[in-house]
């Protein structure tokens, strides 16, 4: 667990509060409801977060 590990930049606070958030309110939930589940990089250039280089060839 990234809290245990400390491993990021000032031993991973940031992670940790956001685990003392989530333990001290189980019912929050950081999901989105339009969120995505992650499928591989072609669905990134699908979605217009990234973009191909043109030397690339398209999958």
């Amino acid at each position: 667990m990234e809290t245990e590990r400390k491993e990021h930049f000032a031993d991973g606070c940031q992670y940790a509060a956001y685990w003392d958030v989530f333990a001290r309110e189980p019912e929050l939930s950081a999901h989105f409801e339009r969120s995505h589940r992650y499928r591989d990089s072609a669905q990134l250039v699908d979605l217009g977060l990234v973009t191909r280089a043109n030397d690339y060839p398209t999958p």
